[in-house]
């Protein structure tokens, strides 16, 4: 205890002469605050720093002007451009904001417009020749199927057929023609009629209508033998073909067979078939502008196998096609003019005229017998 009692005296003492020794500041320090001053002594500390952050930034800004300026002095003046190289400069600015904004072109259409847009056109006769248009230039055999689908949509129409042909037996074969043919078609039933125009042309009249007469051509030649009145034959739709007086069978005839033929030889012929469009040109010299095709197939699909059609780029409708040999020889060639697609047509309209004449002299002769009991 005495000890302990030593120890707490000795260290009152050295405490004791510590405060005797200290400075006046210290003691004023160690005194007790009042409230509030521990916040001021932190706002203080915070003013010294933000002094010398601001004092190093103007000394970072004052080095950087002067560095700046120390290159300006190294670096040489620049010259300055020409009127002409600033007008050049603008030009080309606003070229380059006119193209961004002008839209992209849109992708190239589905193959081939299988409904292709109505070229914008006249074709008038005399007419200067145009760029063909996109969608035919760029899908051709899509713009021919898109023409088969037109011609599909035609249930009646007259029209006037222009027909040169080499036919013939085989060792006697050669061009015929030019015939002209006014004809009449139906699609249901199917029934085709036709009337030569030309009175040199030994043909009079034909007339076919699917399921009727045992499915036969009835025809009338243009003059009788030894100067008889001419009668009304009966033969087979293949007969006028097996002897050379026609290159297809009246099942054959129409808008929308010949494109049927055409784009069924360019399919049997795959990769080897080629479709050609040549452009606007006119159908005949001094005419009026045509869509024109080349369609070329293999040998082993046709014997001719070369094709130039002709589509109305008002109608989209076949107008023309010729069609040539291996050698480059025509084989045949037709026109089709006078298209009326507004008609209606009745069992009537595919009557021979002989037909008809027998028909209204029966009712005329019905008619005058005297009715039973009559007097």
């Amino acid at each position: 205890m005495a000890v302990a009692r030593r120890h707490r005296a000795r260290v009152r003492r050295t405490a004791g002469r510590r405060r005797a020794s200290a400075h006046p500041a210290d003691l004023a320090r160690a005194r007790p605050r009042e409230p509030g001053a521990a916040n001021r002594v932190r706002l203080a500390a915070r003013s010294r720093c933000a002094d010398r952050a601001v004092r190093r930034l103007a000394g970072g800004v004052l080095a950087v002007n002067e560095h700046l300026a120390h290159q300006e002095r190294r670096t040489p003046p620049r010259r300055r451009g020409s009127p002409l190289t600033y007008a050049c400069i603008c030009l080309l600015v606003g070229a380059c904001a006119a193209r961004q904004d002008t839209p992209a072109a849109a992708p190239s259409p589905e193959p081939l417009p299988k409904s292709p847009t109505e070229p914008a056109h006249n074709a008038e006769p005399g007419a200067q020749l145009t760029s063909p248009p996109d969608p035919i230039a760029a899908d051709p055999l899509g713009y021919l199927e898109y023409v088969e689908r037109k011609c599909s949509e035609l249930q009646a129409y007259t029209i006037v057929l222009t027909r040169t042909e080499r036919r013939g037996l085989p060792l006697f074969r050669r061009l015929h023609g030019p015939e002209r043919i006014q004809c009449w078609f139906r699609r249901r039933p199917f029934s085709v009629r036709m009337r030569w125009l030309d009175e040199s042309v030994k043909y009079g009249e034909s007339t076919y209508v699917a399921g009727e007469q045992n499915n036969r051509v009835r025809f009338v030649p243009r003059h009788g033998l030894f100067g008889l009145p001419p009668g009304v034959t009966r033969i087979a739709v293949s007969t006028p073909v097996k002897w050379g007086e026609a290159r297809y069978p009246v099942t054959d005839f129409g808008l929308e067979r010949l494109m049927e033929r055409i784009l069924a030889n360019v399919r049997a012929g795959g990769v080897e078939s080629e479709i050609e469009y040549l452009g606007l040109q006119p159908l005949a010299p001094g005419g009026r502008l045509v869509h024109r095709f080349r369609v070329t197939v293999p040998t082993r699909v046709a014997e001719a196998p070369t094709t130039e059609l002709s589509i109305d780029p008002r109608t989209h409708l076949p107008v023309a096609s010729r069609i040539f040999a291996a050698d480059g020889k025509l084989e045949a060639a037709y026109e089709y003019s006078e298209l009326d697609t507004t008609v209606t047509l009745t069992d009537e309209d595919f009557l021979l005229d002989a037909e008809r004449k027998a028909m209204r002299g029966a009712a005329t002769s019905s008619d005058q017998q005297p009715r039973a009991g009559s007097s």
